[in-house]
């Protein structure tokens, strides 16, 4: 929906996002040999797939920024969530088999250890390397 006058702020990110990719893009030129690559095979989809896992991998790109952004948003409210519950965890019990449980590193006894360390702050998120609450709740 437009604001009166004039276009909504959701409008407005998008296009703010938009013009701050294509200036990136525009100085990047780790990106043009990639443009170059998708443009000598362009029916190739694991290029693309490359593409963008580098892109996402690269902690400048507009992209990664805003998927941090929204990252951080999330786990803003889950945290919470999470917090208030984890005291409930402790009674789910996972059958495991016996060689790979209760031995120190197992599976399980990490899972405990992370579990019972918390983290009261949950501002400065970093950016994602795998599983992004699994290993913000390690912390």
């Amino acid at each position: 929906m437009s604001a009166i006058g004039g276009i909504s702020k959701h409008e407005q990110e998008r296009m703010q996002i938009y013009s701050r990719i294509l200036e990136y893009e525009q100085d990047a030129k780790w990106l043009i040999l990639w443009r170059e690559k998708i443009k000598a095979n362009p029916e190739d989809d694991r290029l693309t797939l490359e593409l963008i896992s580098e892109i996402l991998h690269t902690s400048s790109h507009p992209l990664a920024e805003l998927l941090v952004k929204y990252q951080q948003k999330i786990y803003g409210k889950v945290y919470p969530l999470v917090m208030k519950h984890i005291h409930q965890l402790q009674a789910i019990q996972v059958p495991c088999d016996k060689a790979l449980c209760n031995t120190p590193g197992s599976p399980d006894e990490n899972i405990k250890q992370n579990i019972t360390e918390t983290r009261s702050d949950h501002e400065n998120i970093p950016v994602h390397k795998g599983s992004f609450f699994i290993n913000r709740l390690k912390k």
